[in-house]
């Protein structure tokens, strides 16, 4: 896999679903307490930053 990443990381990436990340993303947001529009929006937003290639801005794994 070809990193496209500004960011330096060590070792090998992982490869997850982006729905998987979503849903944890999700939970993990509302059990901070935040609502669950919210948590779904914040959710999309790194999740498709990250798929975009701005991992500063996403969830960079």
């Amino acid at each position: 896999m070809k990193n496209h990443s500004k960011l330096s990381y060590q070792g090998q990436r992982i490869k997850l679903k982006a729905t998987d990340v979503s849903a944890l993303l999700i939970k993990v947001l509302q059990r901070s307490g935040c609502p669950t529009s919210t948590a779904q929006s914040v959710a999309e937003h790194l999740v498709d930053t990250s798929l975009c290639g701005i991992e500063s801005h996403g969830i960079g794994v």
